[in-house]
């Protein structure tokens, strides 16, 4: 199947498992692939603020929560940035093993879903023309019919993008997808 979005046509293969969606042509400066995948339930422990954006908020709540988790000895998994809506932050780090909410970290499970995504090394790509380019194509795919409305918008890293090169070369942006065919 092509789509149109704006004057660029976007192909949707099936690889895998997932849809994958290419631009029809390989645009160079759009190596990264998007693609529709399911996501599973994800146990994580959490914390939630509303203010302005603060990259050093961020990294100092994710930082907690990995302490949090050291301290009980309980293994995690991928880290979470979350914006649940305008001016409303959540960060979560994935829980392997067994927990007890304490304090204002807490516990919970972020549902099973399907999800819009794209991964990328922030270092090598201009972010924000990426980002436009994103949201012109989950537009186009709304209007086309590929799904009924885009949600949540989360970063998912695979450890502490701070202190592991790798996790911040693999950051995966990911919209949460609603009414998908």
């Amino acid at each position: 199947m092509v789509a149109e979005v704006g004057t660029r046509a976007l192909e949707y293969v099936r690889s895998k498992g997932r849809e994958v969606i290419y631009p029809v042509g390989r645009d160079v400066t759009m190596s990264e692939r998007l693609a529709i995948k399911e996501v599973p339930a994800v146990k994580v422990v959490a914390f939630t603020w509303r203010g302005p954006h603060s990259d050093t908020r961020i990294r100092r709540e994710l930082e907690r929560l990995a302490k949090w988790a050291k301290e009980r000895s309980i293994p995690t998994g991928n880290w979470y940035f979350l914006e649940p809506s305008e001016g409303h932050w959540e960060v979560a780090i994935e829980l392997k093993g067994r927990a007890v909410r304490k304090g204002k970290a807490r516990v919970r499970t972020l549902r099973a879903c399907r999800v819009l995504y794209l991964r990328y090394n922030p270092d090598k790509v201009d972010v924000e023309a990426l980002w436009k380019r994103l949201m012109k194509q989950v537009d186009a795919m709304r209007k086309s019919g590929r799904f009924a409305r885009a949600g949540l918008y989360r970063e998912v890293y695979r450890a502490n993008p701070w202190t592991t090169p790798s996790a911040w070369a693999g950051m995966e942006s990911q919209i949460v997808i609603h009414g998908s065919k």
